[in-house]
């Protein structure tokens, strides 16, 4: 990909599927089924934070808190650490004009308001609330909405991807898009050139940097080409902010099921969200 000044993102990736698409055709493998998860979950709030529909704020003391880089050693010691950085991570919530946002947008921040009953809360409180089972069952009805609405929205279905997807292999006209997607992660991750860019530009690259799973990458690539770079979402991925809204997504699911004697747990409000045609 040739460097350039950028103005708009448009000019340079591949097609606009909306974030939790393009991680889901473009990131993950094609032969698993395609269901509408957490993660997806955590890039639209990624979104929500770029479109300044989630002001961020951070206490000082998280600059103290350093975690552990393998997100696979989930010790007692990596979980405590973990929810002192949400303790210093307050989100407030900007629910003014909501009728100009997609249904799936109004969703999640609904969702924040409703079980934290205020617009204003700090992660680790969200976390302690849905450790109750009925606050958990109301995030997973919450979830069920946001992927219904979704799927909805973007007509994510096997019906309406045919052409690019048929029988869980790319088609030709799939594989050819799915190509310059792995072009465009290969330029986050090695042409810092590209980082020289207007921040709007730049907080959209560390939005597909988590879509495509290089969000290490890019955020080291702005420390480099760009050391005196800040905005709120930057210094949100910079504390592991995405991994920690899937840490509680996950969680909130979890306790979201109803133990029943003899046959296990039953998820509540289809906690494992599936798309229809894509399994």
């Amino acid at each position: 990909m040739e460097s350039k000044d950028i103005t708009n993102i448009e000019e340079i990736i591949p097609s606009n599927d909306v974030y939790p698409l393009v991680n889901l055709l473009f990131q993950s493998k094609l032969f698993k089924s395609k269901e509408i998860n957490t993660n997806s979950l955590a890039i639209s709030c990624l979104d929500l934070i770029d479109k300044n529909r989630i002001k961020i704020t951070f206490n000082e003391e998280i600059e103290s808190i350093k975690i552990s880089k393998n997100p696979l050693l989930k010790t007692k010691g990596q979980l405590e650490k973990e929810l002192e950085l949400m303790k210093n991570i307050k989100f407030t919530i900007n629910s003014k004009e909501m009728k100009k946002l997609d249904k799936r947008d109004q969703i999640i921040l609904k969702m924040f308001k409703d079980i934290n009953k205020n617009h204003e809360f700090d992660l680790k409180s969200m976390y302690d609330k849905i450790l109750k089972q009925d606050i958990a069952i109301k995030f997973a009805k919450y979830f069920k909405d946001y992927s219904k609405s979704l799927e909805r929205e973007t007509k994510y279905s096997l019906e309406n991807y045919k052409d690019l997807i048929k029988d869980g292999e790319f088609t030709f006209k799939g594989n050819e898009i799915s190509n310059e997607w792995k072009e465009f992660k290969s330029s986050l991750k090695s042409d810092k050139s590209l980082y020289s860019q207007d921040a709007e530009i730049i907080d959209k690259y560390l939005i597909y940097g988590r879509c495509l799973e290089i969000e290490k990458d890019v955020l080291k690539n702005i420390e480099k080409a760009n050391p005196d770079y800040d905005s709120e979402l930057y210094r949100f991925l910079r504390h592991n902010g995405a991994d920690l809204l899937k840490l509680i997504f996950d969680k909130a699911l979890a306790n979201s099921k109803i133990e029943r004697k003899g046959d296990g747990s039953v998820p509540v409000g289809n906690s494992k969200y599936f798309v229809p045609g894509f399994g």
